[in-house]
């Protein structure tokens, strides 16, 4: 009991919310029973496993398991589980080396035994320790993904004993991390290969002035929409989607719209989001009357689908944000996902639409074919290439890809985002299936939402459209004067990069030479007094560094990885500084191209068809040396909820 008194205070003096929280009942695990056999001795009950918490012959061997091939000096360890904190009285003992270690521990239950047994600010009290105690997987995720991020080497072990009593806990912290990193890989991968297109495309779509279609928000309250997406199971839900007509808002993201006409289904509004010209041949002579289309959406489209076409803003149109800034107007955002169908998600909790049905969501391959109408074994190489094995929601083995579970993380993070407020029901009745998303037979949703709903979905559309076109939101406005300010704020830009250049060569000859620390500051200082210029130019703040976060958050875990997180080190400072001259002065140049190309009116003279960005890790045009590159990101470990004390 003292040494309990003894710990609560402590933690009550430097970590009262840690200490809140470490004894709430919210953070206590319902299901665990522990028995104190004698001493630090304890065993555990939950209904599904009974272990001890530790080895009853001989806790040195167990550490040393856990421990196995886990001495490296540069190497982040992540352990599961804090038990009676034996594993850090290992790792001292055996000297064990290591840049940092975090220990994750679910829920209170077994810390609160150990605050009864072991001083707590001596078992902690060691060089980069952390712990965080957690209820959640998503609360310590941010953690986890800055650790493997900012590391090129992490270590996770864990304790025999929480593996097998929060098994669950443990399988979801794999999968979400595997998510996690998985999801933002491709995006970068994604941003960096479709960044030209994507400029390009704004520039050409913002001259068109067409309608935004924020004029169907909030028009369909409570109304269900089923999004209708291509995988291949779409073919067992014709008859019903058929049945539908106007008692439900029917939305098909991307190849679903094909998908629709060839099956006779009537889609209501057809979502489409991608910059290649590909696209337009789904949207060639579409009976669809509403296509709702991103700024970045490529040309061709516009040009050869035969109805109104309606703006939506998505995240990323930095550049279509900054015109709509520019004229004044309100600017109606959709985020920005893996997949059409995970932004029709969001687009259709705007219309105010209640629930939201998924169907042909499979997020895998049956018979080897990629969408519905589609022949058996007609998936192309470069696919079958990538496959991974999985189980759909029947028990049934199927293939997925990448890029398909990236669609479910996104669709799992929507109905959290959304669950208090509207229900998302996946009525696919095969596929992967979204966690946390309700599987339902989707003739029973129908009975139940659709079939004795009161509306006309296509007269409301009608209705909120004529009502819209009676406001000119653009007016007058000229184009080209757009463009020409575009122009001169890039030549500013410019300009001041050009400063910025001058100033990096100084400081590489001040490093090459060993200058004094006084004469490296002050270029430093100059240096910043340039990126202040540079972010006082809203094209700059609003467009330039927003568009290139995703890469610059690779340097970023440069300066945490190489040089301890210090910008302020004129290494570390070039080593940033470089890399963001490089990426800042390149996508200047490629903006200002297309621009110029427009104001001469030589629109749909495209210049970046297929041409991706290629992130410049290499600081050419500097003098000196290349600037490394750096493959991890580094994520922001804070997140409000997480129970994290970092002990010296």
């Amino acid at each position: 009991m003292k040494m309990w008194i003894k710990n609560s205070e402590l933690l009550k003096r430097h970590f009262p919310d840690f200490y809140k929280k470490a004894v709430y009942v919210d953070y206590t695990y319902s299901s665990l029973k522990i028995s104190s056999l004698n001493d630090e001795k304890f065993f555990l009950q939950s209904p599904s496993c009974s272990c001890f918490l530790h080895s009853t012959y001989n806790v040195d061997r167990e550490m040393q398991e856990l421990f196995r091939e886990a001495d490296d000096p540069e190497q982040i360890l992540i352990i599961f589980g804090l038990g009676m904190g034996y594993c850090l009285d290992y790792i001292q003992k055996q000297k064990i080396r290591y840049r940092k270690v975090l220990v994750l521990e679910p829920f209170n239950n077994i810390f609160r035994e150990m605050l009864k047994w072991r001083d707590l600010e001596l078992l902690l009290k060691k060089r980069a320790v952390s712990l965080s105690i957690f209820n959640d997987v998503r609360q310590i995720m941010p953690q986890i993904m800055g650790q493997v991020m900012t590391s090129r080497k992490v270590k996770f072990v864990y304790h025999m004993s929480y593996r097998s009593i929060y098994s669950e806990v443990y399988q979801e912290i794999s999968r979400i991390f595997s998510d996690e990193k998985m999801a933002f890989l491709s995006s970068t991968n994604t941003i960096n290969y479709f960044l030209n297109e994507w400029t390009e495309n704004q520039l050409m779509s913002i001259a068109k002035k067409q309608p935004d279609a924020a004029v169907l928000n909030n028009k369909f309250e409570n109304i269900p929409a089923v999004i209708v997406s291509a995988g291949p199971s779409l073919e067992n839900r014709i008859d019903e989607l058929k049945e539908i007509q106007d008692k439900a808002l029917i939305i098909a993201p991307g190849t679903g719209a094909r998908i629709c006409k060839q099956k006779g289904i009537k889609a209501h509004v057809a979502i489409a989001m991608d910059s290649q010209k590909a696209e337009a041949d789904i949207f060639r002579d579409s009976s669809v009357e509403t296509l709702v289309g991103s700024y970045r959406l490529h040309p061709e489209v516009d040009r050869v689908f035969p109805n109104r076409l309606l703006r939506v803003t998505i995240s990323n149109d930095f550049i279509a944000q900054y015109y709509q800034h520019y004229l004044n107007l309100p600017v109606d955002t959709v985020s920005d996902h893996a997949s059409v169908s995970s932004t029709a998600v969001d687009f259709a909790v705007r219309l105010g639409c209640n629930p939201i049905i998924l169907v042909g969501q499979d997020l895998c391959y049956y018979d080897n074919k990629s969408h519905a109408g589609k022949q058996k074994d007609s998936l192309p190489e470069s696919t079958r290439k990538i496959l991974q094995e999985a189980t759909d929601i029947n028990g049934e083995r199927v293939y997925t890809i990448p890029g398909y579970l990236a669609v479910r993380r996104d669709m799992e993070l929507l109905n959290l985002k959304y669950r208090n407020s509207h229900t998302i029901i996946n009525a696919t009745q095969a596929g992967l299936g979204m966690p946390g998303i309700e599987n339902r037979d989707f003739r029973d949703v129908i009975d139940r939402y659709i079939a004795t709903a009161d509306c006309n979905v296509q007269k409301i559309i009608e209705e909120a459209l004529n009502q819209g076109s009676k406001e000119d939101i653009y007016g007058d406005v000229d184009i080209n004067a757009f463009y020409q300010h575009v122009l001169d704020e890039i030549d500013k830009l410019e300009n001041i990069n050009d400063n910025k250049r001058d100033q990096l060569n100084h400081l590489h000859r001040l490093l090459e030479t060993d200058a004094k620390d006084a004469r490296l500051q002050d270029n430093m200082l100059a240096v910043q007094e340039i990126n202040r210029q540079l972010q006082e130019n809203a094209f700059y703040q609003q467009v330039v560094i927003p568009m290139l976060n995703r890469f610059l958050i690779f340097y970023q875990v440069g300066i945490f990885y190489n040089f301890d997180g210090k910008i302020e080190d004129p290494e570390a400072g070039f080593f940033y500084e470089t890399n963001l001259y490089n990426l800042s002065s390149r996508y200047l140049k490629i903006i200002k191209n297309i621009t110029e190309r427009e104001l001469r009116g030589n629109s749909g003279e495209k210049q970046f068809e297929g041409a991706n960005f290629t992130v410049a890790v290499n600081s050419q045009g500097l003098a000196g040396k290349a600037a490394a590159s750096v493959k991890s990101p580094k994520l922001d470990q804070e997140q409000e909820g997480i129970l994290t004390i970092p002990f010296s």
